[in-house]
């Protein structure tokens, strides 16, 4: 959950950790028999909204697309340890949401926007399409697409270091197709927004510290004139 709720202050019991564990070693392995990947799971189903948090209704909502049979508010509980009513990739997969993060931050300070995201990696010769196989298809002919290829080879040639790339292409295909374009990447503005966010408030916070310190520089040498009168 992203924060402690006011029914939980005592925090979990080891019991409520191991069950917590146990839990996600389950629908980690029921995640990666439906989706190959937890971290293709979060994306195709659970965070839609890319907030990187998600309620129960989301939650209930992509395990029953994915087949799961039973009560989903089950695991869900046993999940959510600190009562706030939501769950985060980690505490699903701590290991692919380290990943999963890395590389959100790794792709913001290195591309511009989607689009140069899209071209840097290597864009997809358009494929020209007739417009009834567009229609049927619901595909636009012309949007930029990356394959895993352009991926991997992208990504290693503009500095990714963490590996995993197959993985990260597989999860970002979130229809299977052999490629991604736009529509799976708004993950990428929401990120990029969120990041120009923090970075102008640390900058604001180092501006006022400056301030704060230029202030007190003059108020000594103000002190240190009246002494001297």
């Amino acid at each position: 959950g992203a924060a402690a709720s006011a029914y939980n202050v005592a925090g979990p019991t080891d019991v409520d950790i191991e069950a917590a564990h146990a839990t996600a070693n389950e629908l980690r392995a029921f995640l990666e028999s439906r989706e190959g990947t937890s971290l293709r799971a979060w994306l195709r189903h659970f965070d839609l909204n890319n907030d990187q948090r998600i309620s129960l209704i989301e939650f209930s909502r992509g395990m029953r697309a994915m087949g799961f049979k039973g009560d989903p508010s089950d695991p869900f509980a046993k999940l959510d340890l600190d009562g706030s009513g939501e769950l985060s990739l980690e505490e699903i997969d701590d290991v692919q949401s380290v990943l999963w993060h890395r590389f959100r931050l790794w792709c913001v300070r290195v591309f511009q926007n989607m689009q140069d995201m899209l071209k840097q990696l290597g864009v997809l010769p358009v494929q020209k399409r007739s417009v009834i196989a567009q229609w049927n298809s619901g595909e636009d002919p012309t949007e930029e697409r990356v394959d895993q290829t352009h991926f991997v080879e992208g990504i290693q040639r503009l500095g990714w270091a963490e590996g995993s790339e197959e993985m990260l292409f597989v999860s970002l295909d979130v229809e299977g197709q052999g490629w991604f374009g736009p529509k799976q990447l708004k993950w990428f503005e929401i990120e990029k927004k969120r990041h120009k966010r923090k970075t102008a408030a640390k900058h604001k916070a180092a501006m006022e510290s400056t301030r704060r310190t230029q202030d007190r520089k003059v108020y000594r040498v103000a002190l240190v004139d009246i002494w001297d009168e």
